[in-house]
């Protein structure tokens, strides 16, 4: 489904009671439906979803255009999408460069690349609550915040791969304006396990690899080689609000103000062993070397 346009929504394919897109092909690196190069004036230049709840397994969304929100896909309904490829979307104004969605998203073994948004959420932008198990979201880039992935109403990261040293959902290399180059979580409570959040960039606000407003829970995290061109929190920013970290590492982070592996704006407790170290800062708490013993809880006061 290639090179459609609309003056209104979802160029290429705009679905009023939902659609089950379910490839049966599993022949590795084949995608059965693609759609691509499609642009529409309003929201979702590739699809536009709502009415029922909504399946995408084994597609390509790739080069299409919004005027608004969701370059590649907007979707007003709880959407699950598997084994799909996401890349070199873009909006116009507003937020979603890859996909927005209103409704609850889940994403499984999906790769979203090469977005942007000129608001928040180059490559994801989630209106409603997030699921992520297995995906590689990278060199998204966003003019506002979360240029990886922007959540609206927090996230449940929670990948069900326990291979020893294996990261089954990498946020890396995006570039956000403002806040949270590789994410930004907003809205409700969040849990991210068993993630790699690296070489992502932010500008003028805290969080080089990732910015929380809510309360998170990072389990078997790797933040690394991040960098905060200008402001707070090479690694991590956080708001007036607690942040639990369990075995994780902090690690080769940079801020142009405070902070290179973390600002701080609230409550830190660490458990496990937590490794915050290599981090620089062209102000205060740069260098910081920290190992926690196993269930040594630790509070850090700002």
């Amino acid at each position: 489904i290639e090179n459609n346009t609309s003056t209104k929504a979802g160029a290429g394919i705009f679905a009023a009671k939902g659609v089950n897109i379910n490839s049966d092909d599993t022949a590795a690196g084949t995608k059965d439906v693609i759609i691509q190069g499609n642009t529409a004036k309003t929201v979702g230049g590739g699809i536009f979803f709502r009415g029922t709840a909504s399946v995408v397994k084994n597609a390509k969304i790739t080069k299409n255009t919004s005027g608004e929100r969701g370059g590649g896909a907007y979707v007003e309904v709880d959407t699950s999408i598997y084994d799909t490829e996401i890349s070199e979307n873009k909006n116009q104004s507003s937020d979603g460069g890859g996909v927005y969605a209103a409704g609850n998203l889940t994403l499984k073994d999906v790769v979203v690349r090469c977005n942007t948004s000129v608001g928040n959420g180059g490559g994801v932008q989630s209106g409603a609550s997030l699921h992520m198990d297995g995906a590689l979201i990278e060199n998204n880039q966003a003019g506002a915040a979360g240029a990886g992935v922007f959540t609206e109403k927090g996230a449940n990261i929670n990948s069900s791969d326990t291979a020893a040293g294996k990261k089954d959902v990498i946020i890396r290399n995006n570039t956000a304006a403002t806040w949270g180059g590789g994410i930004f979580f907003r809205g409700a409570a969040s849990v991210a396990k068993n993630i790699e959040i690296s070489g992502n960039t932010c500008g003028s606000n805290p969080g080089g690899g990732l910015y929380t407003e809510v309360p998170l829970t990072l389990h078997y995290a790797n933040v690394s080689n991040n960098t905060n061109t200008g402001s707070n929190g090479g690694g991590m920013g956080m708001g007036n609000t607690e942040m639990d970290l369990k075995d994780c590492t902090v690690q080769n982070n940079k801020a142009g103000g405070n902070g290179g592996g973390l600002y701080q704006g609230g409550k830190v407790n660490m458990s496990g062993t937590v490794i915050i170290t290599g981090n620089t800062a062209t102000r205060d708490g740069g260098a910081s070397n920290l190992a926690v013993a196993t269930d040594k809880l630790v509070y850090m006061t700002a």
